[in-house]
């Protein structure tokens, strides 16, 4: 991934339904990353977005990675739920 400067830091547009979670970038982005979707379903955080970057890893709360695709889409499903329902996607 290219690296950018302070004053590209990554926007995210989090689209929220079901669970009151809130995502957030912290420090200077990689890459612009945008949410689609991100909800608490069937026991499960699902998260969905967009990057700039094809084929580029993207971390949830630094535990949890996926890759995007060949569209610099990507996809968390996972059990986890954060205590203050505050996740960060870097």
């Amino acid at each position: 991934m290219r690296m950018r400067s302070v004053l590209g830091i990554a926007k995210l547009r989090p689209v929220i339904s079901g669970g009151a979670c809130v995502l957030l970038a912290a420090g200077p982005a990689l890459a612009e990353i945008k949410i689609s979707g991100a909800r608490i379903t069937e026991g499960q955080l699902w998260v969905l977005g967009q990057a700039d970057e094809l084929n580029a890893p993207v971390t949830l709360d630094g535990a949890f990675e996926q890759t995007t695709d060949n569209r610099g889409r990507f996809e968390f499903r996972v059990v986890y739920h954060p205590a203050t329902c505050i996740v960060t996607v870097k």
